[in-house]
């Protein structure tokens, strides 16, 4: 965050884990020194992580609260962070602090035996502010959401439940005021998290939502269609010699887990290990890495993401 000009921010981590439900998920929370900016950032698959894969291959469908179906194991890890979360995003909805709330959270879920638990929830009173720094002050009350791979879907799920939440009146505001606080949700390297219902059903969030695809990818083709009929929605932009560029072809499903599994690893010796310029497969592991999706993005200018 200092390199992009904002120092001074409060950050809050969020790690939940439990292999017999094949999750293990883990968020950041990041608050500007003037409560206006808040981003949300999921971490993505670990490659050491078994159970971060078993997350992405445990695809049956789940309902989805705000309607259609979506890929049951990241429904489960974003649900398992979602209690503390959702506070969390309600304190810096309302301009206060995000440690004071998870203070808070802390209180309300892990006070010991006995223990008095709090009372009143937080105050919806937003606290003075005395820090903020003047590249702040021209900002709008923003809430970006982001993540590579398993995060950038669990960035979208979040983004789709905050929506749902929002029209059922659970953080006490005006839902247009609660999607508008929503300005982006980015992605990079996503694979698709819900089936067509889901996907009409969160046609205003598409709007806000840009998935970053970089070149043979394979990730974004997955789930595969054996797995069940899911799909994308939202913005494509896809890797350039010039950064990021508007995509011209949606990423469809791969066809089986199996042979595209194949397929990306056969690509990714062939780029990386043994090169073979001639040899050019339709997917690619190699194209997953997060350090691809970090060079092609360092060629925009610094705060072009909050244009």
């Amino acid at each position: 965050m200092s390199r992009r000009r904002l120092e001074g921010c409060d950050y809050v981590e969020i790690s939940t884990r439990n292999d017999a439900l094949f999750f293990d998920t883990s968020a950041v929370l990041v608050q500007s020194p003037g409560r206006k900016l808040t981003i949300l950032s999921f971490r993505g698959t670990q490659p050491q992580n078994a159970i971060n894969w078993l997350t992405g291959v445990s695809a049956r469908a789940e309902y989805f609260p705000a309607g259609g179906k979506v890929h049951g194991g990241f429904q489960r890890g974003l649900r398992s962070t979602w209690p503390v979360l959702q506070e969390l995003l309600l304190a810096a909805l309302n301009a206060r602090p995000i440690c004071d709330a998870l203070a808070h959270s802390r209180e309300k879920y892990l006070s010991p035996c006995g223990a008095a638990k709090p009372e009143a929830p937080v105050s919806m009173v937003p606290a003075p502010i005395t820090d903020a720094i003047p590249e702040e002050k021209e900002l709008l009350p923003s809430l970006y959401i982001t993540g590579h791979s398993l995060g950038g879907a669990l960035a979208v799920l979040a983004a789709a439940l905050l929506y749902a939440q929002a029209d059922a009146g659970v953080f006490g505001r005006d839902r247009r005021q609660v999607r508008s606080w929503i300005r982006g949700v980015y992605t990079y390297g996503q694979p698709m998290v819900g089936d067509a219902a889901f996907a009409s059903m969160n046609g205003d969030l598409g709007k806000k939502l840009f998935r970053h695809v970089y070149r043979r990818d394979i990730v974004p083709r997955l789930p595969p269609r054996i797995m069940g009929d899911f799909m994308h929605f939202g913005q494509q932009y896809d890797s350039s010699e010039a950064s990021w560029m508007p995509g011209t072809r949606p990423a469809r499903q791969a066809i089986s887990l199996g042979l595209s599994n194949l397929v990306g690893v056969l690509s990714w010796f062939t780029q990386d290990v043994v090169p073979l310029q001639w040899v050019r497969l339709p997917f690619s592991w190699g194209d997953h890495s997060p350090l691809n999706y970090m060079r092609t993005s360092l060629e925009a200018a610094p705060g072009e993401e909050f244009d």
